[in-house]
């Protein structure tokens, strides 16, 4: 009877392991590489989620963290929330279904450290690649995300979430 439930206890620790392991999203940040970084250099990561069961749902920012960057290729992880679900917006009060959830992470990098994302800053390439869109599941993939500089024509907008 002790050795059922020490393989139990076994099981279920290793079971809740592998369910946190799979709660971080692994970006590498691409791209712009003739780009000077300094000192002030911060990227920022946003992780949103919505319900994909809701025509025009909002999208909750579930997890907002920024930190120094000195170079691209950039490796970098953000963890999700374990009330991800319970956040987001649902129908009537309800909680929103597991199926439904979906998730999609932002990157700004605030060259400059000036705390505003203005031309020669760097955002997300949207026409190398597709945004990342995706659940119920966090993938155990590492995401690339390619950056190019901010265009000359843009008006300068606040880094904050």
């Amino acid at each position: 009877m002790i050795r059922i439930q020490s393989y139990l206890l076994l099981f279920i620790s290793l079971f809740i392991a592998s369910c946190d392991e799979n709660r971080t999203i692994d970006l590498t940040i691409t791209g712009a590489s003739d780009v000077a970084f300094d000192e002030d250099s911060r990227v920022s990561i946003r992780l949103y989620g919505f319900n994909s069961a809701l025509a025009d749902s909002p999208a909750t920012l579930l997890r907002y963290e920024s930190r120094p960057i000195r170079s691209t290729p950039h490796e970098i992880s953000i963890s999700v929330p374990d009330d991800s679900r319970e956040r987001v917006e649902a129908f009537d009060g309800l909680d929103v279904r597991p199926d439904d959830m979906r998730y999609f992470v932002t990157v700004e990098i605030d060259v400059d450290g000036d705390g505003s994302i203005c031309p020669m800053d760097l955002i997300r390439d949207y026409g190398q690649a597709d945004p990342e869109n995706f659940g119920p599941e966090i993938p155990e993939t590492t995401f690339v995300i390619p950056m190019t500089t901010v265009s000359d024509e843009r008006p300068c907008l606040p880094a904050a979430p």
